[in-house]
C-alpha cells in the first residue's frame, strides 16, 4: 500500500513538473556525465544544492566509475 501511495505520489510530481525543469534536469544529468562540478550544476541549470548534489552521487563520472568497479 505505501509502495502504490510513493508511485502515485511520483507521477502526479512528474505531471505536474514543467517542461521547463525536465529540461533542465536533463541538461544537468548530461553535465554532470561530463564532468560538470556541483557548483557549475548550480549555476548552470539552476537547481539548489540538494538537488546537484544528488544528480553527481548519482549521474557524475565519480558514480559511473565506481558501477563499473563494481562490475569487476
Amino acid at each position: 500500500l505505501l509502495r502504490q501511495r510513493v508511485e502515485h505520489l511520483g507521477m502526479r510530481q512528474e505531471n505536474t513538473m514543467s517542461s521547463s525543469a525536465r529540461t533542465s534536469l536533463r541538461q544537468a544529468i548530461a553535465l554532470s556525465r561530463h564532468g560538470a562540478t556541483t557548483r557549475q550544476l548550480i549555476d548552470t541549470c539552476e537547481l539548489s544544492q540538494g538537488e546537484a548534489h544528488l544528480i553527481q552521487t548519482l549521474y557524475g563520472q565519480a558514480a559511473g566509475a565506481q558501477a563499473a568497479e563494481e562490475l569487476h
